[in-house]
């Protein structure tokens, strides 16, 4: 009985881990699900890439997130900074689609994700507007979708 209690919790611990994947950044330890996440092909020894397996309802194409095993210098600080830490940055308006990206400075590493979203509504010479300009004006539509991102990417 012990030996087959034995069994199962190394098949339980081995499945446990064989679902992460283990992202090493200076004193920590990333762990990424691979059951929510696919491990993309990366070129660079600084950063690792992942795509979402789901796509949300509002998004034109699965999630792609950058995990930057370095700190996040004054260049990558990209866009309208919504939140401490937290810069948002708006590109290629369409008329009813926005690609958004986020970046969250988590001191000694840094993540990027990439959404392009579904828009309830049509955008109006919004290329033609910077990234304040386009928060200020669509945040009401946007702002979910933006929170959600984030809650996402606070998990890493």
């Amino acid at each position: 009985m012990i030996k087959i209690l034995y069994i199962i919790g190394i098949f339980g611990f081995l499945i446990n881990c064989s679902n992460k994947h283990e992202v090493k950044v200076q004193n920590k330890i990333i762990h990424v699900n691979t059951n929510n996440w696919k491990i993309l092909k990366n070129d660079f020894d600084f950063s690792e890439n992942f795509e979402s397996k789901e796509k949300k309802k509002y998004q034109v194409f699965k999630e792609i997130i950058t995990i930057y095993k370095k700190p996040m210098s004054s260049e990558d600080k990209k866009g309208l900074q919504i939140e401490n830490k937290t810069f948002v940055e708006f590109i290629n308006p369409t008329d009813d689609s926005i690609t958004i990206q986020i970046r969250i400075d988590k001191d000694f590493y840094w993540l990027l994700s990439r959404n392009t979203i579904n828009l309830m509504i049509k955008l109006d010479n919004s290329h033609t507007l910077n990234n304040e300009a386009l928060y200020i004006k669509y945040k009401d539509y946007i702002s979910g979708e933006i929170q959600d991102i984030i809650y996402r990417l606070n998990e890493f």
